[in-house]
C-alpha cells in the first residue's frame, strides 16, 4: 500500500464518515462496473447515481465507502495481489485487488475522485 511518492501508508488511517465522491469501478467480470456519484453519511452509502457505463439499478449495498475500500484491501486473502493507493491523509485514491493471480476476470479496480467532505 503506498501513498504519494511510494511511501508506506497506514491502512488503519481513520477515514471521514460524511462525504461525496465519484467512484469508478472497473475490471473483472461482475455487475458493479461504471462511474458513480456517491453520497456517504455517517459511513453509510445513502445515494449512488450512475454517471456513465451502468445499466440497471444501482444497489447501495454494492457501493463501497472509503472505509470499505481500506477493509477490502486489509481483508484480502494472502494470495491476492493488492494495490491500495492513498493520499497524504491516508484516504484511498485507488484500489486494485487481483483475488486469484492465476485466474482471469476476478479482479476489482476502483478509483476515487472529487472527494468533498461534509459536516
Amino acid at each position: 500500500m503506498s501513498g504519494p511518492g511510494g511511501e508506506s501508508a497506514s491502512p488503519a488511517a481513520e477515514q471521514p464518515t460524511s462525504y461525496d465522491y465519484r467512484l469508478t469501478s472497473t475490471c473483472g467480470e461482475r455487475g458493479f462496473l461504471g462511474t458513480f456519484d456517491v453520497t456517504v453519511r455517517d459511513d453509510e452509502v445513502v445515494r449512488a447515481t450512475a454517471v456513465r457505463r451502468y445499466r440497471g439499478r444501482v444497489r447501495l449495498g454494492e457501493v463501497p465507502t472509503l472505509t470499505d475500500l481500506v477493509e477490502m484491501a486489509e481483508g484480502a486473502d494472502g494470495d491476492a495481489v493488492v494495490d491500495l493507493r492513498v493520499d497524504r491523509r491516508g484516504r484511498p485514491t485507488s484500489l486494485r485487488i487481483d483475488h486469484r493471480p492465476d485466474a482471469i476476470d476476478d479482479e476489482e479496480c476502483y478509483a476515487v475522485d472529487h472527494l468533498e467532505l461534509r459536516p
